[in-house]
């Protein structure tokens, strides 16, 4: 059975609270030099221990998912992400959160759920072919603001603000901001480079949109290829997103029956609705270049 991302969040949240909660637990023991299981073996001992920790743990997620709204609203706008792709209940949704994380004056507290649902905002409407929208998104964050409210180590953020800045660029096809997004960009790359599959694919994206822009499409033919072939071993995030690349680069040089090709093979590594959204979009443009192409 496939978990959505609420349930993955809370078994994500119970496996790591759950070691913590058992050497607190030991640690209180020895602190107040109270044992209620000291005359049974060690091996029971610990059983007991481990299984009441998992309760508390599991309780503690449930609790939290219940009565934080911020938890709560979070597992909802994501679970339909991930289940239906960029829909109006999702829009809908993000900005109910992103409105009340105003009205609380929480903005730079929460401000790692309030950058993220305006960026899967943008990437949203980019979709739609509303750039407009994911300009008018994109902009309540900025570069400054993330770097003093969310934690350094949230590298996948920042790739993930200047993915979608650069992706913009390359609709507004305008150079210049390309160039000052991969300025801005180019010190998280560099930092970020090699230190996963999924941040690496991001890198590769945003410097296949940045020649993309500037009209190299060799180099961004380069970057889509470098991001299909990531791992020795086929991996399907990096099938899905180094195919949809190619096709996109194809289809903007005239080259469809190549799109076609690409398009097809990221379709056979969709693993999500929101996948199988952007493929739809990818027909969809080639449908319309093939037909401008023949008037």
């Amino acid at each position: 059975m496939k978990l959505n991302y609420a349930q993955k969040m809370s078994l994500i949240s119970i496996i790591l609270t759950w070691p913590l909660l058992i050497a607190f637990t030991y640690f209180i023991i020895d602190i107040l030099h109270y044992d209620l299981l000291q005359d049974m073996n060690g091996g029971l001992r610990f059983l007991i221990i481990a299984l009441f920790s998992l309760f508390i743990a599991a309780l503690s997620t449930l609790t939290i998912g219940i009565f934080s709204p911020l938890a709560k609203n979070q597992n909802i706008i994501m679970t339909e992400l991930e289940q239906n792709g960029y829909t109006e209940r999702f829009f809908a949704l993000s900005e109910q959160e992103i409105q009340r994380i105003i009205s609380k004056g929480r903005v730079y507290k929460d401000y790692r759920y309030f950058s993220q649902y305006v960026r899967y905002q943008a990437d949203g409407y980019l979709l739609l072919n509303n750039v407009n929208a994911a300009v008018e998104s994109i902009s309540r964050t900025n570069l400054p603001d993330m770097q003093a409210h969310l934690k350094k180590i949230e590298t996948n953020a920042f790739l993930g603000y200047f993915d979608v800045q650069m992706a913009i660029s390359e609709e507004l096809r305008n150079p210049a901001r390309a160039n000052a997004v991969m300025q801005d960009a180019a010190p998280y790359m560099q930092k970020s480079y090699g230190k996963g599959i999924y941040g690496d694919v991001m890198i590769d994206e945003i410097y296949f949109l940045y020649y993309l822009t500037l009209g190299d499409i060799d180099s961004a033919f380069n970057y889509a290829r470098h991001a299909l072939g990531r791992s020795n071993t086929p991996i399907p995030f990096c099938t899905y997103i180094g195919n949809a690349l190619l096709a996109k680069a194809c289809t903007q040089t005239g080259r469809f029956e190549e799109a076609e090709e690409y398009i097809s093979l990221a379709e056979s590594a969709c693993k999500s609705a929101l996948q199988k959204q952007i493929i739809g979009q990818l027909r969809n443009k080639l449908s319309v270049a093939r037909a401008a192409s023949e008037t």
